[in-house]
């Protein structure tokens, strides 16, 4: 009997140890779903991450062309404003002239 109870204990042991290995196996097995979609969610953030930098370097591209665009026409309102200035004077001075009823003879 004695080796029947030695076997029964050895055949215990192996079966909480199974279990023991089963359960372990489990919480790595649930740990790994975790980690999995962390990594998704990781790769779902990156992707916005890379989506905002294309619109950022896009919007940068823009926005060089656009201060482009406004450097040449201050440059072309700066050559022009004192010619226009003068003739706004010029017209001005007729019509006021004119309003006074008085014949218009000299422009300038």
């Amino acid at each position: 009997m004695m080796i029947v109870e030695k076997l029964d204990q050895i055949l215990d042991q192996i079966n909480v140890s199974q279990e023991t290995i089963t359960k372990r196996l489990d919480n790595l097995e649930k740990l790994q779903e975790t980690i999995t979609k962390g990594l998704d969610n990781v790769e779902k953030r990156l992707d916005k991450l890379e989506k905002l930098t294309d619109t950022l370097q896009s919007i940068e591209t823009n926005t060089t062309r656009m201060d482009h665009h406004i450097s040449f026409v201050e440059s072309i309102y700066s050559r022009i404003s004192s010619p226009l200035h003068y003739i706004f004077d010029i017209a001005e001075s007729m019509q006021n002239k004119t309003n006074r009823g008085g014949v218009i003879t000299d422009c300038m």
